[in-house]
Parts: C-alpha cells; sequence; structure tokens
C-alpha cells in the first residue's frame, strides 16, 4: 500500500461530516467487505470486537476507520495517482456513534465523479486542484466544492482532477502528463488550485510527509528556469528517503513526533516555482484560460510565497473567510464539512464572478 505512517491515517483516511451523516448502498460489495461494513456501522460494534487496525488515536480520543478497496494507484510520471472506475467505501466511527458512512467514486480519467450533469449555460470550464480539501475527502459529493460549483453556478462546470494527501508537484505531473483538453471539452474557464499551507511541506518531502509521499514527483530546476521531472522521491532522493524512513521509525519507537528540515525561504522558492510551471503548462493547453491559486481559509499561505507569486505573475486569493473550526471542519478531523465548502464556494463566487 502506498500510503504509510500515522499522521496520514489521521489526516487522510478519518473524516465525518458534522452537519449530517450519509449512508450507503452496501448491495455492491463483496460478500466478505459487506459483513464487516454492517457490523462496523451495527449496534454490536465495540471497542472490544473492534479490530486493532481500525482503532485510532487523535488527542486523547479513540475513533475508529474502515474503508474498501484502496484509493490510489501508482500513475507513470505522475506517482500516486486515483484509481479509475471505481467506488471506495469509507466509514468512520467512535464506540458511541458512527461519525460518517460515505463513498467516493472515480471516473475512467481518474477524477472524482460529479453526479450533476452540465447545463447549457455552463460553457466553461472549473478545474479543481489540490489535496484532500479540493476532493472532498471522506464526505459526500453533495457537500463537496465540486458540486457546489456544479449546483449553483450559471457559468462554469467543474472537473475535480485533486488526489488526496498530495501536493502541488502532483498538480504538476497531472496538468503535464495526464490531463487533456479532450477530458475537458470546454475550452475557456478557471483552473483553481487550493492551497493550504502543508502543500509546501508536502512538495518539498519533509520527513514526516515523505513517508506517505515518496511515490510523487520531484523536480529540478534548469538555469533557464524550467523545471524538469527527476522520478519520485524515492528515486530521485534515495539516500535521503531511506534516512528519513529510518529517523521516523526511530522517534516513533521513542514516542517522539518531529518534523524537518526547518522551512526556509528554498522551500517556498521550490512550491513557487512548481506552482508556476503548473500555470505555464495549463496554458499551453487551454490557452484560454485562468489560472488561479486560493489559500484556504484554513491555513493563510506565508508572505514569503505570496510575493514570489506576485513577482511571477500568479494570480492568487487570499481567503478572508472568518473561518470557525467547530462550524466549518469535520469532528475529529481538519478537513472542511459542508458548510465550509458552502462558505468558500461563495467567496470565490463573488471574488471570481461564478
Amino acid at each position: 500500500m502506498l500510503f504509510r505512517g500515522y499522521f496520514y491515517s489521521i489526516f487522510f483516511f478519518i473524516s465525518l461530516v458534522s452537519t449530517l451523516t450519509h449512508s450507503n448502498d452496501l448491495s455492491e460489495l463483496p460478500e466478505d467487505q459487506k459483513k464487516i461494513f454492517t457490523f462496523f456501522l451495527s449496534n454490536e460494534f465495540s471497542a472490544k470486537t473492534a479490530r486493532p487496525e481500525w482503532s485510532h488515536q487523535l488527542r486523547g480520543q479513540t475513533f475508529y476507520h474502515i474503508k474498501y478497496p484502496r484509493e490510489v494507484d501508482s500513475c507513470p510520471n505522475i506517482g500516486i495517482c486515483n484509481r479509475k472506475n471505481i467506488t471506495i467505501y469509507h466509514s468512520a466511527r467512535t464506540e458511541e456513534e458512527i461519525l460518517f458512512n460515505t463513498q467516493y467514486t472515480f471516473d475512467k480519467d481518474r477524477f472524482r465523479n460529479t453526479p450533476l450533469r452540465p447545463l447549457e449555460s455552463q460553457e466553461k470550464h472549473f478545474i479543481l486542484a489540490g489535496g484532500s480539501f479540493a476532493l472532498g475527502s471522506s464526505i459526500a459529493v453533495e457537500d463537496s466544492l465540486a458540486y457546489r460549483i456544479a449546483k449553483e453556478s450559471s457559468l462554469y462546470y467543474p472537473t475535480n482532477i485533486a488526489v488526496a494527501g498530495t501536493g502541488p508537484n502532483t498538480m504538476l505531473a497531472l496538468v503535464q502528463n495526464h490531463l487533456t483538453p479532450e477530458m475537458i471539452s470546454r475550452e475557456s474557464g478557471i483552473f483553481l488550485y487550493l492551497f493550504i499551507d502543508k502543500h509546501i511541506q508536502r512538495a518539498n518531502g519533509f520527513l514526516l510527509q515523505r513517508s506517505w509521499l515518496w511515490d510523487t514527483p520531484v523536480y529540478k530546476k534548469l538555469p533557464v528556469g524550467k523545471l524538469v521531472y527527476q522520478g519520485n522521491f524515492k528515486e530521485a532522493e534515495p539516500m535521503l528517503t531511506r534516512f528519513y524512513s529510518f529517523t521516523k521509525l526511530v522517534l516513533g519507537k521513542l514516542g517522539l513526533v518531529l518534523n524537518f528540515p526547518r522551512l526556509e525561504e528554498r522551500h517556498n522558492k521550490y512550491t513557487c516555482a512548481i506552482i508556476l510551471e503548473s500555470k505555464k503548462s495549463y496554458l499551453e493547453k487551454f490557452p484560454l484560460g485562468r489560472f488561479v491559486t486560493y489559500s484556504h481559509p484554513f491555513s493563510k499561505m506565508n508572505s514569503e510565497l505570496q510575493h514570489c507569486l506576485r513577482d511571477n505573475g500568479v494570480e492568487y486569493i487570499i481567503s478572508k473567510i472568518d473561518w470557525n473550526k467547530e462550524k466549518y471542519q469535520i469532528k475529529f478531523d481538519e478537513h472542511p464539512n459542508r458548510l465550509g465548502n458552502i462558505a468558500v464556494y461563495k467567496e470565490l463566487a463573488n471574488l471570481l464572478k461564478l
């Protein structure tokens, strides 16, 4: 399995909708998995009957989750990518209550489905990229940002190319090596990269993030400014990747959680270069498009990265939403819930004239 480590388990695998719980039809699951999910969601479930691999700790509280089947593949020159033509079942709970019970469906292009058919007036594309915040991890599609755009916008129809748990380096690889105009079918529109601050550590392969993102792209900047693909972290930086893996294991045995290196100017510059290259690659395929980076209100983009984007002509938005974690985030998790995505949509609709 590509994703490993306690932190990834918390960040990627656990989410719930704090305002609404969705139920799934389990009839399409294999019989053995159907029995597991049925038991997991039943009143017979308890801490004593739970399998050890279901249990996780967060801020001193125990919760449980199961997911079937695996969500990701490894794609050439991209690394971690969504699987295609597949439905992922995902449930989470405490001993007392079901937190969520939902599913993700990915289409033939490895994009998360948005079930609403486009309106005639929705003649522009809206390509949504980023990690789990953009994807809508662990929430029903009806609660996702992409669905809100499809439902509310009169001009734009969304395509959700996000891959949960990844950073802008995966976005760049997708734009360069996977995304095609034929997949989108609308020549003009907006490409929105939804940024959170953890994307800097992911793109640069910090110790904690590399434990699950070793199969994501590494780029080298040439003197002319162009970024060139070097392989994934394990291929491009094998010694450092092994060192980080060993160090994380040792720290875990000691009960310590540390992340390094310290965030420096070079990390911001590399992240900025990746975003800029993503813009260039997108506009090569969609000359009538508009590339925008949106700093999610969950975590504000640092000023150094802002300055770099501005100096290189990358349009960016710093959200001004007063982000209420209790109201807008999923319980036991940091992902946006339905109300959080509605708030983000309203801000984007106003600023981008959706």
